[in-house]
């Protein structure tokens, strides 16, 4: 998995519009400074193993993780069997 910054992150969706943006801070870090991100899909951690139906019609995109920490994106075996292209994540 590949970590990236804002300003990588930023140039990617310059190019290209395709990126699946999958935030899985819940509302209260989404309260904080950094926000919710522009055409992001928010599914906390916590809800996500429930919830990762709602991505299946999305497979086919590459995705970048965002979370606070890095910590929870990095270690989620769920996404780490993502079958689209390169995970990526937002460094913090």
């Amino acid at each position: 998995m590949e970590v990236i910054s804002a300003s990588k992150l930023k140039e990617i969706l310059e190019a290209e519009n395709s990126l699946l943006i999958l935030d899985v801070r819940d509302e209260k870090e989404l309260s904080r400074k950094l926000g919710r991100l522009e055409n992001s899909i928010n599914i906390s951690v916590g809800s996500l193993k429930d919830r990762i139906s709602e991505l299946e019609n999305m497979r086919d995109r590459e995705i970048v993780t965002v979370c606070r920490s890095g910590v929870r994106a990095a270690q989620r075996q769920l996404l780490r069997s993502w079958p689209g292209k390169v995970l990526r994540m937002l460094k913090s």
